[in-house]
């Protein structure tokens, strides 16, 4: 989904993904994610109409580089 937002310095346009897209993007169960939530290293996501979760392209590179973290801990 994408949103496109007036601001008085223009059009800014953003992705939104929903749990399916964003689990999808970093190869990512949906019990990995919701784990991540629940473990405090991802702050709950914003909500849509409908209580439905969406992400950002923020979101995602914030997640990303914990999962990086995390398996590099994991190796050590």
């Amino acid at each position: 989904m994408t949103l496109e937002i007036q601001t008085n310095t223009g059009n800014n346009i953003i992705e939104l993904l929903g749990v399916a897209e964003l689990c999808q993007r970093l190869k990512m169960t949906r019990r990995r994610l919701d784990y991540l939530q629940e473990a405090g290293y991802i702050p709950p996501p914003q909500k849509a109409f409908g209580g439905r979760r969406i992400y950002t392209i923020d979101d995602i590179n914030k997640i990303s580089s914990i999962e990086e973290t995390l398996r590099m801990r994991k190796n050590k």
